[in-house]
């Protein structure tokens, strides 16, 4: 099942605009301010007659900046991000279940502008070519990544789907919009997602829409290719997201105390010719596995042996070895 009129999430693609504005004024009024903060600054060090003046401008401008820094936050943090009404792993085979609910904004919002376009052509769920078509957002830079480590070129692609929808070479399978939905949600979930990202929608497009599987078995890649590119990419973030909060307790912990090295000993010239990976770890914290099962239960099999321990692992850079 599927209607997205029906969730949260719609409301705040409704809303976009409007609160886009106090994202406008926000900028505006940041630079606003630190200009008059200068000119408030410079008024009282000359001891000038506009210093009311420049203060009660100063005052105003600050006000501004303060209320559309707080609209925006308000719906980039709670109306962009509503909870999960429900456990992704527990509904995505359920048919009564409004996979809609279960969109991240971004997704949400792709799939609304093929959705439009589906109904001005007639049909009530786009085909898979014109979702694939308003997923390539070329301002996303999640989907320019993840074309990039396919060294595709995003427009080129995007420009060749639009060639066969045109010419009508894209297959009907609009029927099959609900199970497009379903295999998404089974991607989000391998990455322990509770929302169905944009990467999600492209995995499950990967065994659906007919340029892409070609482009793809073209350079030997599969489903399970984009899954892990995708999740690396969350993972990425995630990270990134939870090193800004440098009081975080875990983040505190990754700093050390001081002069903690000295309690093993000084040792430059051992520091200089080696590394101290629990000291790494202890700083970076352990790097997630994305993929690879193959490969990680083989390595295992090797340090786990009698005799010979050793595990040489080879690859192209950007493989993955370093995880």
């Amino acid at each position: 099942m599927f209607d997205l009129k029906k969730t949260d999430i719609y409301e705040a693609i409704q809303m976009e605009k409007s609160f886009g504005f106090f994202g406008l004024l926000k900028k505006i009024f940041f630079f606003l301010t630190l200009i008059l903060a200068a000119l408030l600054l410079a008024a009282f060090v000359f001891n000038s007659g506009y210093l009311r003046l420049a203060e009660g401008l100063t005052v105003i401008s600050l006000s501004i900046y303060a209320i559309s820094f707080v609209f925006y936050s308000f719906f980039e943090s709670e109306l962009k991000n509503p909870a999960p009404k429900a456990d992704l792993s527990k509904v995505v085979d359920l048919s009564s279940y409004n996979l809609a609910e279960l969109l991240n904004f971004n997704s949400a919002k792709y799939l609304n502008r093929a959705m439009e376009q589906a109904a001005a052509n007639g049909l009530k769920y786009p085909t898979s070519a014109l979702t694939l078509y308003f997923l390539l957002d070329e301002k996303n830079p999640k989907i320019n990544f993840l074309f990039s480590r396919f060294s595709l070129s995003l427009s080129a692609f995007k420009k060749d789907l639009e060639g066969g929808m045109l010419k009508g070479a894209a297959e009907n399978d609009s029927d099959n919009f609900e199970i497009l939905l379903s295999e998404a949600a089974k991607s989000a979930i391998k990455r322990q997602g509770t929302k169905i990202k944009e990467g999600d929608l492209i995995a499950a497009l990967a065994e659906k829409e007919s340029l892409l599987i070609k482009t793809l078995t073209d350079l030997e890649l599969g489903r399970e290719d984009v899954e892990n590119i995708s999740w690396w990419i969350e993972s990425t973030n995630k990270r990134i997201r939870q090193s800004r909060i440098f009081w975080d307790l875990e983040n505190l912990k990754k700093i050390g105390s001081l002069a903690n090295d000295w309690t093993y000993g000084y040792t430059p010239t051992l520091d200089n010719f080696s590394i101290d990976w629990s000291q790494e770890v202890s700083k970076r914290g352990y790097e997630e596995i994305i993929g690879h099962k193959a490969e990680i239960e083989m390595v295992e099999q090797i340090l786990t042996r009698k005799g010979s321990k050793n595990a040489l692992l080879i690859g192209e850079i950007g493989s993955g070895r370093k995880n």
